[in-house]
C-alpha cells in the first residue's frame, strides 16, 4: 500500500467517523431528511475507498477489488434503505427487507471474491458456518427477537451472512495476510452488526446502546472492508 493511499485511507476513515457522529445526533432529534442525507454521506465514503484503489491503479485491477467495491456500493443502498423506514413509518417493513436484499446482494458479492481469489479450507469453512449461524441464532432466540411475517426471511438472511462472515474468516486461517485478516475481521463486525439490528427492530427491547452498537459494528465492517481493498 502507498503513502498516498495510507493517507487517503485515514482521511476516509476519519470522514466517516464524523458524519457518523452527525448521523447519530440527527437520528437522536427525530431529524430523519437530514439523518438520511447524513446516513447516505458516510456511504459515499465507503466507496471512495474503492474508486480511489481503482483511479490509482487502474492497470491493475483484480475480479476481487471490483467485486469488493461493488459490494460496498451495495452496502450504501442497503443503508440507505434501512435510514429511510425511519422517515416512512407506514412503510417500514418494505424498506427494511429491502435494504436487507442489498446488503445481501452485498454479501454475495464478498463471498463471490473470496471464490475466485482463495478457496478456503472447506473443513473450516464448515466448522466456522456452524460456529457463526448457531451463535445467531442462539442470541436472536435469547433476545426473544421475532420479525413476524419476514421471520423465515429474516433466518435465511442470518444464514447467508453467517456464510459471508465463515468465507472471510476461513480464508484469513487458511491464506493469513493483511488483506484477508481485515475482510475477516470485516465479516466479524458485520455479523454483529446484523444480529444486533434483528434484536433492536424485532426484539422486546429497544435499548438505545443496541443502536450504538450495529452503527459502530457496522461501520467498522465497512472501513475494514475499505481498507482492505487499498492493500489488494
Amino acid at each position: 500500500m502507498s503513502g498516498p493511499l495510507i493517507f487517503l485511507g485515514i482521511v476516509l476513515t476519519l470522514a466517516c467517523a464524523t458524519s457518523a457522529i452527525y448521523f447519530m445526533k440527527a437520528y437522536y432529534k427525530k431529524d430523519f431528511k437530514l439523518s438520511v442525507m447524513l446516513k447516505g454521506l458516510t456511504g459515499v465514503f465507503f466507496v471512495l475507498f474503492g474508486l480511489a484503489k481503482i483511479i490509482s491503479a487502474p492497470e491493475s485491477i483484480t475480479w476481487e477489488i471490483a467485486l469488493v467495491s461493488l459490494a460496498l456500493l451495495f452496502g450504501l443502498a442497503g443503508d440507505e434503505l434501512l435510514a429511510l423506514r425511519h422517515m416512512y413509518q407506514d412503510k417500514y417493513t418494505f424498506y427494511f427487507v429491502i435494504g436487507a436484499l442489498c446488503f445481501g446482494v452485498e454479501h454475495i458479492l464478498l463471498m463471490t471474491s473470496v471464490l475466485i481469489t482463495d478457496i478456503p479450507n472447506i473443513l473450516v469453512l464448515i466448522i466456522m458456518f456452524g460456529i457463526t449461524f448457531m451463535l445467531s441464532l442462539v442470541y436472536l432466540k435469547s433476545r426473544k427477537t421475532d420479525a413476524g411475517q419476514i421471520q423465515n426471511s429474516s433466518i435465511f438472511y442470518v444464514s447467508l451472512l453467517s456464510l459471508m462472515c465463515a468465507m472471510m474468516v476461513a480464508r484469513g486461517i487458511h491464506t493469513p495476510n493483511l488483506t484477508n485478516l481485515l475482510m475477516a475481521l470485516g465479516g466479524v463486525c458485520f455479523i454483529v452488526s446484523d444480529n444486533v439490528l434483528l434484536v433492536y427492530n424485532f426484539g422486546e427491547k429497544h435499548d438505545w446502546w443496541l443502536n450504538e452498537i450495529v452503527h459502530i459494528s457496522y461501520y467498522g465492517a465497512q472501513i475494514l472492508f475499505g481498507w482492505a481493498l487499498l492493500n489488494m
